[in-house]
């Protein structure tokens, strides 16, 4: 064999092997980039059916405090001495009056 010959052969299989891993790495890639966007898609899935759990929670609280309010006879027929009990801790309600102000305290309530 002469020189030359040894040196193509020897340019060629480097070639050769250069090439194929410049097609892996850029197969690797596209795997990568499509792992990624599946990830990205699932977590904005998991994101917005967070969101819309916790609105949905705050609407039911909001309907459950108008059914009540409406139960009781609005805002105007609580007095100073009306709460409500759950579970263990009693809410003292107070509402706003003409002149006064709106607060509302927890305490801990009576044993039974």
């Amino acid at each position: 064999m002469s020189k030359p010959l040894v040196i193509l052969l020897t340019v060629g299989v480097l070639a050769a092997f250069t090439a194929l891993r410049a097609v892996d790495l850029v197969w690797w890639r596209a795997q990568t980039l499509a792992a990624a966007d599946a990830r990205a898609a699932n977590l904005s899935f998991i994101l917005s059916e967070y969101l819309r759990e916790i609105f949905a929670e705050g609407d039911a609280s909001l309907r459950q405090v108008s059914q009540y309010s409406r139960r009781i006879g609005g805002p105007t027929s609580l007095t100073e001495g009306d709460a409500i009990t759950i579970g263990p801790v009693t809410l003292q309600l107070r509402v706003v009056r003409a002149l006064g102000s709106t607060h509302s305290t927890v305490s801990k309530a009576p044993a039974p």
